[in-house]
């Protein structure tokens, strides 16, 4: 999404926590609300299958897009380790591949759900990240790598934003708990992108 979906929140500045966040599933061993499971009454549930309600056309979008650009991380994570020169991108790209490989694993459960059908590539705009990044190698690539990860993730946390307050519950959640995440990559992105400098 901006794309992405999308990792590095694991350098030394985000506590080196490898976890995604992207999980749809909340945990139920604590005492406070869990967010809405698929298949249960208050999961917009529409039949006696454990089918959740289809999402609306807005939500849709957002799943697909969220995809499209988790897609996109993957292999610009890919690139990061083949291209770049510096660990801490290396890393980053590394991270980038775990976490948007899981979200996507998760998106596409959560899409099965709710009805959308997700693409199975990223949009002609993405592709011409991975063509642009391609031809860089070294410093160049690092810099400009880390500068379109900050960019991505600032789009990509103001369309989870936007989809945290939506109706559909379980979208909701997955949208919730991918924000904070998303927020830890940015973090990490702005701090190795300054480093570079």
């Amino acid at each position: 999404m901006g794309a992405c979906l999308f990792a590095g929140f694991f350098l030394s500045a985000c506590n080196g926590n490898s976890g995604t966040g992207y999980s749809v599933n909340a945990d139920t061993s604590n005492s406070k609300p869990s967010a809405v499971q698929p298949g249960t009454a208050s999961g917009n549930n529409d039949s006696a299958t454990g089918h959740l309600a289809p999402a609306d056309t807005t939500d849709a979008n957002f799943l697909k897009k969220a995809a499209m650009g988790g897609m996109l991380e993957i292999t610009l994570g890919n690139l990061a380790q083949q291209n770049g020169v510096s660990p801490r991108v290396k890393f980053f790209g590394e991270m980038m591949i775990k976490d948007h490989t899981d979200a996507n694993d998760k998106l596409s459960k959560l899409s099965k759900q709710v009805a959308v059908t997700l693409p199975d590539s990223s949009a002609t705009q993405q592709d011409r990240h991975k063509t642009t990044l391609a031809t860089k190698k070294g410093v160049s690539f690092d810099r400009a790598y880390m500068k379109m990860m900050v960019e991505d993730h600032q789009e990509d946390i103001a369309d989870f934003q936007k989809a945290a307050n939506g109706n559909n519950e379980p979208i909701k959640a997955f949208a919730a708990q991918g924000l904070p995440v998303l927020t830890k990559h940015l973090d990490s992105a702005k701090a190795i992108l300054s480093s570079l400098r």
